[in-house]
């Protein structure tokens, strides 16, 4: 641990720091995966152009 640079060394508790500071803030949502999202079915959408504006 001696020769081992400051820098690597401040990097790594600031991971740390990170990596505990989860459970504590909104990057909680980190942990979820969107797991049905690639079996999801396709969103289809339309064209606006064909509605046509009601007449008041």
């Amino acid at each position: 641990m001696v020769n081992i640079p400051f820098v690597f060394k401040l990097h790594t508790i600031a991971a740390f720091g990170l990596f505990a500071s989860i459970p504590f803030t909104r990057l909680v949502h980190f942990y979820s995966v969107l797991v049905y999202y690639p079996a999801r079915a396709p969103q289809q959408y339309r064209s606006r152009a064909q509605y046509q504006k009601k007449p008041q």
